[in-house]
């Protein structure tokens, strides 16, 4: 999967159900990912959305899917 500022985090939860437990070990507040609201957000919060709410570059986030998502393949 390609992952661009723009990917919806809700296809990369879709594709890659597992890297729910690493969203929340890059930053704790993407934990609320499990709530009702997080669960409809999702569908709509891109990459970069994500990053400027957890205060970290984008590319990093990306970074670290792109390393999860490699070896879950």
């Amino acid at each position: 999967m390609e992952l661009t500022p723009q990917t919806v985090i809700g296809d990369v939860i879709k594709a890659y159900p597992k890297v729910v437990d690493l969203l929340s070990e890059i930053n704790p507040m993407f934990g609320m990912i499990n709530t009702i609201m997080g669960k409809q957000m999702a569908k709509v919060a891109t990459l970069e959305m994500m990053a400027y709410r957890g205060d970290l570059p984008v590319e990093v986030l990306i970074e670290k899917l792109q390393e999860f998502i490699n070896n879950q393949e």
